[in-house]
């Protein structure tokens, strides 16, 4: 009898730490937007990790590369670094933590990616190298992008795309 009362009981807690996990999923969400309030993510822009790629990585301190698609029907500009920031959410501190990028960009002028056409594809390349931190397990890294959608209205639109891609020590 002892033990199905220990059986209800855990079965009656299971769904309790499910739907617990379900508001920590919420909150590091709604934590990630007031990290970026003003921009609109992944609606115009994708970025998309290639693990086929040759020499794309899923190590700290090495360089990892994404493919950046432009899906609106307008130019979008970015910062000579893309406006990447890389971050990883700390569940005990429960809070956003950023990633230094040690990539040295070359190029120092702004970047134009125009959308699709005849004459281009609408995509670009973006590289990231995070920094070797001493941990010694995986970290899920949400890479990031920003830019400024040009239109013909006054106020020129930021947005920018994400993805999570685990990375090894």
């Amino acid at each position: 009898m002892q033990r199905y009362k220990i059986f209800f009981l855990l079965f009656l807690l299971l769904p309790l730490t499910s739907c617990m996990n379900g508001q920590i999923e919420i909150d590091k969400e709604k934590d990630f937007n007031n990290l970026l309030p003003n921009v609109e993510m992944n609606q115009d822009l994708r970025l998309e990790w290639n693990e086929d790629k040759p020499g794309n990585s899923t190590k700290l301190g090495t360089t990892i590369s994404f493919y950046l698609y432009n899906l609106s029907s307008e130019t979008i500009h970015f910062p000579h670094d893309f406006g990447s920031k890389m971050f990883y959410f700390d569940s005990e501190m429960e809070r956003w933590i950023e990633v230094e990028n040690t990539i040295n960009s070359l190029n120092m002028e702004n970047i134009i990616l125009p959308p699709k056409s005849e004459d281009f594809p609408g995509v670009g390349i973006v590289h990231f190298i995070p920094k070797k931190v001493d941990i010694d397990y995986p970290l899920q890294i949400r890479f990031i992008v920003i830019g400024t959608k040009q239109t013909n209205t006054v106020q020129n639109e930021s947005i920018g795309a994400f993805v999570d891609i685990k990375v090894k020590p």
